[in-house]
């Protein structure tokens, strides 16, 4: 994932509301909306996203490592290299341009399933210093699911940190969007026997 196709969940539910009433209202209409909600800077990041779709297809879609090249924007190639139970390793290749530059990401990450709630995930190994953070997957009352990403990001020195920061942080947004959208396209597709 190229600086920030790879998204983590968070979003707990507090008692007596959702994870909806800790947004401001603007938030809030943005996610109503269908649009992607990135806050942070500097590395440390939340994006959402609400997804109307049941959660195991908001899940299998989050959980498609092998296929992450075909939906999110900049991997260009994703493949499981090692599953024990809910623990995964899975290499990402990452390629965004900038300007006339192509950055191109070599990441390993482990990923740690808790189904049907969270996603925990970490830089195994890769040329950049750490990522860490956390997909978290809330059903809320109006049949809607909002995934949330928490994550931390360090680009180490190999690419100017602001510069980084900025790809990063919209990536991040994209790949939320084509996380709703790869969700709402396989929900449409009839189903085969």
């Amino acid at each position: 994932m190229a600086f920030g196709s790879m998204m983590p969940l968070a979003a707990a539910v507090p008692s007596g509301g959702t994870a909806l009433t800790r947004l401001t209202t603007q938030e809030q209409a943005r996610l109503q909306a269908g649009e992607a909600v990135v806050t942070g800077e500097n590395g440390r990041y939340v994006g959402r996203i609400l997804i109307p779709a049941p959660l195991d297809a908001v899940w299998t879609v989050l959980t498609d490592y092998d296929r992450f090249q075909e939906f999110l924007p900049d991997v260009v190639s994703s493949r499981i290299l090692e599953t024990q139970g809910d623990r995964i390793v899975f290499e990402q290749v990452n390629q965004v341009r900038v300007l006339l530059l192509t950055q191109k990401s070599r990441l390993v990450i482990t990923a740690l399933k808790q189904y049907p709630k969270e996603i925990n995930f970490q830089l195994k190994e890769g040329n950049i210093k750490s990522l860490k953070g956390v997909w978290k997957v809330d059903t809320l009352p109006s049949q809607q699911i909002l995934v949330t990403q928490e994550v931390t990001f360090d680009p180490g020195d190999a690419v100017p940190r602001g510069l980084a920061f900025a790809i990063y942080k919209n990536a991040l947004g994209n790949s939320l969007k084509a996380i709703r959208q790869e969700t709402e396209r396989r929900l449409a597709q009839p189903l085969k026997n």
